[in-house]
């Protein structure tokens, strides 16, 4: 099987090139928006000046693509026009050199953003989208282009986390990876807010086995991607804390803003019962996650 993979070079495209890396029976392209070093056996595009011609060439022969590439979410913010050109444009240019290519499969990544923000209540795939920010809008107008493909499969991803195959900076500014970080160098977790916020937290390697899925024979179609049960951010700060503590041999506390009494959350069920019905089996090894990026956090920033 021939993958490409493009966005390669962000924490989830690290993850699976290393994972698919020691397969013998894949055969992997990568792709970034700039020129960089890939492991031995990869082959590497990088889009550069002429993208046209690029994702044309990584398309060729290839059997699926993995479309993990998109700006994050503060870059959209402060760009919404690149935002559009990158998120949507790209997804649409990158569909098409698939379908020319006669690709067997597209897999879309995108987010629970595209239902709304601080979402609570029951969230399944039957709930309407209400995206409220650059980036979720953008991502959820790529799910439509990537739909357009004859064999697409669009994951909405809660709040991935996990240690990054390779150095990435940018990989320590979402929410558990950031938790993990201040433990390793601060011993102390310190959260602006009252941490009464909910979020569902889903380990990269979960993440690894649904794209697995995706790629092989999950059906075409649209899946939320996340853990069984939902937490606010407190409780996994909580949990952080107590596997950190366990790992560094020292106690690290949890420092939180000030509360707001008159303020009652939701407590969030975001549904994951179409991808598990699939036969998709997510194990939810969120502590083994967190041992590992508190072990990654030590050997970059300590």
């Amino acid at each position: 099987m021939k993958v490409l993979i493009a966005g390669a070079s962000g924490l989830i495209g690290g993850r699976l090139l290393a994972a698919l890396e020691g397969d013998g029976k894949m055969q992997v392209r990568a792709m970034s928006r700039v020129a960089r070093a890939w492991p031995p056996g990869v082959e590497g595009f990088a889009l550069g000046s002429d993208p046209t011609h690029v994702l044309s060439a990584a398309c060729e022969g290839i059997d699926v693509v993995v479309n993990l590439a998109s700006m994050s979410e503060s870059a959209c913010a402060a760009d919404p026009a690149g935002a559009l050109h990158a998120n949507v444009g790209g997804t649409l240019n990158l569909m098409r050199a698939a379908v020319s290519a006669n690709s067997g499969r597209f897999v879309q990544l995108s987010t629970s953003k595209v239902y709304g923000s601080d979402l609570s209540g029951m969230v399944s795939e039957e709930t309407i989208p209400h995206p409220t920010s650059h980036y979720a809008i953008t991502h959820r107008a790529a799910e439509d282009y990537a739909a357009c493909h004859r064999f697409a499969v669009v994951l909405r991803l809660a709040n991935g986390f996990g240690a990054p195959a390779t150095e990435n900076a940018q990989s320590w500014n979402i929410i558990v990876n950031d938790f993990c970080r201040q433990a390793a160098t601060d011993h102390s977790i310190s959260i602006r807010s009252d941490g009464s916020v909910w979020r569902n937290f889903v380990p990269l390697s979960d993440v690894m086995v649904a794209l697995g899925a995706a790629r092989t024979w999950l059906p075409a179609g649209t899946y939320n991607l996340g853990s069984a049960k939902s937490m606010t951010l407190r409780a996994m700060a909580d949990r952080v804390a107590t596997v950190a503590s366990e790992v560094l041999g020292v106690a690290v506390d949890v420092r939180v803003g000030a509360s707001i009494p008159a303020t009652r959350r939701t407590a969030l069920d975001y549904r994951t019962d179409k991808l598990r019905a699939a036969g998709v089996s997510l194990d939810g090894l969120i502590d083994d996650e967190i041992r590992s990026t508190i072990a990654a956090a030590c050997d970059a920033f300590v």
